[in-house]
């Protein structure tokens, strides 16, 4: 028979066992297409094996790769063969070490087994090493009620090792849950029966390392059995009476959707690595899905994802729809409908029944870091009957604090740029604000710097053009409203024009002119910054005094400079009869002229101006880290 003839009969042989028996022969007619040889093929394989109708054995790969028979013959050459007291039948998996097959013991009674034969050629030392731990461990745990039996070992006639043990006429634990339509208490009920055959191995010193739902089989009767320890790992080498070779980068056997960070990492692995691989069937068995959002089944877009994405909430996880092939979804699409209807209630349902304290409990035993998951299969258990027994769960969600510093640790460059960019950016601002304030104040200074020696020169020139040139009639007084044909004194002039141009303002800018000895009754007290200004000014006349401060509930500019005596001043202040001081000398400080400038404008037109900088620096720094991130991707991408 052609190969790939018998490859195609033996496809459909395993898919018939699939199928209902009431419902195989319309199923087989379907299938075949037509081809009665074809049919007939496969309903002899059928008939051989009606004992176990309806039922599979799945020995799961110790290397992830899919059971497979040989291709190049139509036969395998061990069937017929005895093995001990059994009777080889047929081929029921395959993995990288050996083939599984069904035997029949023949003597004395009846009975079905599991033989599994480690393949010719993969007799190496280290393979031969594996395959006697492989028994050691069956061996030592078989007492255990949800974990297979070792019944025999030996040496096949042609010198490979092989070991007998109980053949679970069962299906994968993900399968039976959803074909029962098991409840979410009915699950973790379930779940919690595998714990304790993987707390019992860990007992003994055996971490299973390849937990997954093909790994765990339910018999009809609704009891689970643990199978397939075939890389498991020794953690007391008295178990084994051979020293255990440290596991090396190229026979680090695992399943990639199942396996721990630090399993991906090729880091040392201990019993938190079975709990988180528990962690994800459970996610599984409560959610429909896999704890992360990957397209497809790239081995390194899944590797990825585990040591560094955070998996979704199983109550989130569960309102989405995938579509057969990916996800685990390898039957059928899975559909928030169809996977409340598996679970025997609504979505909505569903998903407040898993928010909360199952969200917590799965996502602690998917923790990135080992000491921070359950520090054992036993507690991870007890959390979870402490949740079906309404009582506070040990498990505690994980803040958002903790979120980032642990996206900082597995991302370090991003997390190295992000305070680089930020203390830039807050420097460059901070500078920037500084650099703004000295403007301002600056331009303020300026400003009333030009006011005042505005002021000074209309003084000056009205005292020259004006004042000085009157004689007769005109009298210069500073009660020169009073008096019909006065003039007012040069003092008395700037500071009735300095009112005036301070109504007549729009800016808000001031004037005064006071002195110690001024020459009209109707001055008001002087200020703390008035008389300041004036102790200032007659010690150091050439210095401007000015302070930034607030004036009437504004934020303003008081600027202040002296004006000196001249010899005309002089002569005038000293004869004036209304003239309060009669011995002023040249170079005196007669009086202070002090311009007070509003801020509030200019601080409004800086902020606006801040404000918009701020924006656009802000758009800049999140613009680079978006950029940082692209370029992190496209080099991941790379190396895929």
């Amino acid at each position: 028979m052609d190969p790939a003839r018998w490859q195609r009969i033996n496809d459909l042989f395993h898919d018939a066992l699939e199928v209902r028996p009431e419902e195989r022969r319309a199923w087989l007619e379907s299938a075949c297409g037509g081809d009665s040889n074809l049919r007939e093929n496969v309903e002899a394989l059928l008939e051989s094996d009606a004992d176990d109708a309806g039922q599979e054995f799945l020995e799961p790969v110790a290397m992830n790769v899919k059971s497979q028979l040989p291709e190049t013959a139509p036969r395998d050459p061990r069937i017929g063969q005895r093995i001990g007291a059994y009777e080889i039948k047929r081929v029921i998996g395959g993995g990288g070490m050996g083939n599984v097959y069904l035997a029949v013991r023949t003597e004395d009674f009846k009975q079905r087994a599991a033989v599994k034969i480690l393949k010719r050629g993969m007799d190496t030392d280290e393979i031969l090493r594996r395959f006697r731990t492989e028994i050691r461990v069956q061996a030592a745990l078989s007492e255990h009620p949800h974990i297979a039996g070792l019944l025999d070992a030996g040496t096949t006639d042609d010198g490979l090792p092989y070991f007998i043990m109980d053949y679970v006429e069962g299906e994968r634990i993900d399968r039976y849950c959803d074909r029962h339509r098991l409840t979410i208490d009915e699950r973790i009920s379930l779940f919690r029966l595998v714990c304790a055959a993987v707390q019992f191995a860990h007992q003994h010193a055996v971490i299973h390392r390849d937990l997954k739902p093909s790994n765990i089989l339910v018999t009809p009767d609704g009891t689970p059995k643990l199978i397939d320890f075939g890389i498991a790992k020794l953690a007391n080498p008295e178990l084994s009476s051979e020293t255990a070779t440290p596991t090396r980068t190229e026979l680090r056997f695992f399943t990639p959707d199942y396996a721990s960070p630090e399993q991906i990492r090729g880091e040392s692995i201990t019993t938190a690595s079975d709990i988180y691989s528990l962690g994800i069937v459970l996610y599984e068995l409560l959610s429909g899905h896999r704890p992360y959002n990957v397209s497809g089944d790239s081995t390194f877009e899944i590797s990825r994802a585990i040591t560094d994405d955070e998996p979704t909430r199983p109550s989130r996880a569960i309102i989405k729809t995938v579509p057969v092939g990916q996800d685990g979804a390898d039957e059928r699409s899975q559909t928030p409908e169809r996977i409340g209807k598996d679970r025997g209630t609504e979505v909505s349902r569903l998903q407040r029944r898993m928010a909360g304290d199952l969200d917590t409990i799965v996502l602690m035993a998917l923790r990135k870091e080992p000491q921070r998951r359950y520090a054992s299969v036993e507690q991870f258990s007890a959390d979870l009957q402490r949740h079906l027994d309404g009582l506070p769960v040990t498990a505690r969600p994980i803040g958002t604090g903790e979120r980032v510093w642990r996206w900082c640790q597995r991302n370090p460059v991003q997390a190295s740029l992000i305070p680089a960019i930020l203390l830039s950016a807050l420097f460059g601002l901070w500078h920037l604000t500084r650099l703004s304030e000295q403007l301002v104040r600056s331009t303020a200074v300026e400003s009333a710097a030009q006011h005042a020696d505005m002021l000074q020169a209309v003084q000056d020139f009205y005292s020259s053009a004006i004042v000085q040139r009157v004689s007769g009639d005109v009298h210069a007084t500073h009660l020169y409203r009073e008096e019909l044909g006065a003039i007012p004194v040069p003092a008395t002039f700037t500071i009735d024009l300095c009112r005036y141009l301070h109504e007549q303002s729009l800016t808000g800018t001031a004037a005064k002119l006071y002195s110690d000895h001024p020459w009209r009754p109707d001055v008001s007290p002087l200020d703390d910054f008035q008389r300041t200004a004036l102790q200032s000014l007659t010690t150091h006349p050439e210095e401007p005094f000015f302070r930034f401060t607030e004036y009437r509930d504004r934020a303003v500019l008081r600027y202040a400079t002296a004006r000196v005596m001249q010899q005309s001043c002089v002569d005038c202040h000293n004869t004036h009869p209304d003239s309060p001081k009669k011995d002023w000398q040249l170079g005196d400080v007669r009086g202070v002229l002090e311009v007070i400038r509003p801020l509030d404008n200019d601080i409004a037109r800086t902020r606006t101006g801040l404000r918009g900088t701020f924006l656009t620096m802000g758009g800049m720094s999140i613009g680079l880290l978006l950029i940082s991130t692209l370029v992190l991707f496209l080099r991941r991408a790379s190396v895929r």
